[in-house]
């Protein structure tokens, strides 16, 4: 099975003219956290990418900018610095969101003469959320619906628990809420195309890099 990766939440960076704006609106400790990008999530997208061979997107803006994950449609696209640009900058900002997502799209068809396409979406969540803590290493997000993604879900959870690793499925978000794996399911069909959102516990830092090798064993296996 072939497979993409993509992480569009790996950067952290906010175009200077925008900086300032971002430092008032959140402070500029929170510029370097969760709250603008995935921490460790590029790095273990790209270790994934080397060790299967695939190709890797990656977003190279923060998502305080516009959020790569959501469609533009969602209000959410945006954040609160959106407030902060003129009305070329945010058009600006929707072209980088479709040509991202039209490479990703073009990079899967190419695939699709030598059957299904594996998409993998890489990125990590916070610890504590609302002073609650978050009990699993790993979450693995499908839509529930879809059986192969379901099946996939279920096999990669049993190898990584095997292997040491706390693994929920559909935790911390729902994997049919708005994504791109989402929109990508509503345009490919179910025997050409799984998506799957690879979510990692940030308190792993580098240690992302450790579950990452365990789960290409399992995926060169597909």
């Amino acid at each position: 099975m072939r497979t993409v990766i993509t992480c569009e939440h790996a950067s952290s960076d906010i175009p200077a003219r925008l900086l300032p704006e971002a430092r008032k609106c959140f402070g500029s400790d929170a510029l370097q956290s969760h709250v603008a990008y995935d921490l460790f999530a590029g790095q273990a997208a790209m270790h994934l990418s080397q060790k299967l061979g695939a190709r890797c997107f990656m977003g190279n803006w923060s998502r305080l900018c516009i959020d790569l994950n959501r469609s533009l449609r969602n209000p959410a696209v945006w954040s609160k610095l959106s407030h902060s640009m003129t009305e070329t900058e945010k058009e600006n900002w929707r072209n980088y969101h479709r040509t991202y997502r039209q490479e990703v799209q073009t990079s899967i068809k190419t695939h699709f003469n030598r059957g299904c396409i594996l998409h993998i979406s890489v990125h990590s969540f916070t610890p504590l959320w609302n002073g609650e803590r978050r009990s699993c290493d790993v979450g693995l997000l499908y839509d529930p619906r879809k059986a192969k993604e379901k099946n996939l879900a279920l096999k990669l959870q049993k190898y990584l628990q095997d292997g040491g690793w706390k693994v929920r499925r559909n935790y911390p978000y729902r994997g049919d809420a708005d994504g791109f794996t989402t929109a990508l399911r509503k345009i490919y069909p179910d025997d050409r195309y799984l998506g799957l959102e690879l979510e990692l516990n940030q308190s792993l830092g580098p240690g992302m890099l450790k579950v990452v090798d365990l789960l290409v064993g399992e995926l060169k296996n597909l």
